[in-house]
């Protein structure tokens, strides 16, 4: 465990918890906010940055491992807390238990939590990465960017109210480090953008931008540090209102246009992947068609792991 990390998460889940205002379970009525803290109820709070992260990157602060892959989510919607169904009082039941300490409830049930977008998000994971999402992986991480529960289903959510959370997702993504950033929605990645870069994302004015951007296929990275080079993969929201954007067989569209990334864990295994997909076989054509003057031994030690990183410059020039 890295006690700095740990230190840190654990003051940031407690600096979001001050930032909203606690649900009145006792006069539901008398809540006229827009944004809650995330309680179930008068004692039980969220232990975790956000509910989702229940689902993957439960107990980070005790065990503080490494980050390949962070998802970022919208927000997280009243109807899963605050309302009387049978699905939101079992959901509730699996959070209290899990904040007591069971490690072997789960966060998803064999009915998503009547989610269509979790059941969704399974197919996703398990097709394009590789991961079984019925389980919890400790190298993921799920998260909303807006930390704050809305009160019920039907206020709609805002991207001004989303963005009051930047400074503490960039304290998330400082503390995770994550190799690998995948975004749900247009908003999300918006804010996500942004949050990292301090600018907005160029091009980016209206919904059918956002879709040119998906089926674009153009890897979009956010610089860490001097070497370090971070992959975001946007993806379309994946809710049954998202879909209904798409077009027929929704869920097809979204597969073939989510970027095929399973088992890549770097920067050179990504430009391997790209190399298969787009039939090149000689390493050196790759810097030949990238109009790099680089030598077939300095692609060998990238591929080798002798040299783990090459200038920002390089390695979009590569890409593209």
């Amino acid at each position: 465990m890295d006690k700095q990390k740990s230190a840190a998460y654990k003051k940031l889940v407690q600096d979001m918890l001050k930032r909203y205002p606690k649900y009145n379970f006792t006069n539901p009525k008398e809540n006229k906010e827009n944004l809650y803290a995330p309680y179930v109820d008068e004692d039980a709070y969220c232990k975790e940055i956000n509910f989702y992260t229940y689902w993957q990157g439960f107990g980070y602060a005790e065990k503080t491992p490494k980050i390949k892959y962070l998802f970022v989510a919208q927000d997280y919607g009243g109807g899963r807390l605050f309302d009387n169904s049978e699905g939101t009082k079992d959901f509730i039941e699996r959070l209290r238990k899990m904040n007591a300490g069971d490690t072997n409830v789960k966060y998803i049930n064999d009915n998503f939590n009547e989610s269509e977008t979790d059941k969704n998000l399974v197919k996703l994971f398990d097709e394009k990465i590789g991961y079984d999402l019925r389980t919890r992986h400790d190298d993921l991480f799920f998260t909303n960017f807006c930390l704050g529960c809305r009160r019920e289903s039907s206020v709609g959510m805002h991207r001004s109210w989303m963005w009051e959370d930047h400074d503490l997702f960039k304290r998330l993504y400082d503390i995770l480090e994550p190799e690998n950033i995948i975004t749900m929605g247009m908003r999300t990645f918006e804010c996500v953008y942004k949050s990292l870069t301090g600018k907005e994302y160029p091009g980016l004015n209206s919904f059918n931008d956002f879709k040119e951007l998906l089926i674009s296929h153009k890897q979009i990275f956010i610089k860490r540090g001097k070497n370090d080079l971070v992959p975001i993969y946007p993806i379309h929201h994946c809710g049954k209102n998202g879909l209904e954007n798409l077009i027929a067989d929704p869920l097809f569209v979204l597969l073939k246009g989510m970027p095929d990334i399973k088992g890549t864990s770097s920067l050179i295994e990504y430009i391997l992947k790209l190399m298969e997909d787009r039939g090149i076989e000689n390493p050196s054509d790759v810097f030949k068609y990238s109009n790099i003057k680089l030598s077939r031994k300095l692609f060998s030690d990238l591929r080798l792991r002798k040299i783990n990183n090459v200038r920002k410059k390089t390695a979009i020039i590569i890409i593209f």
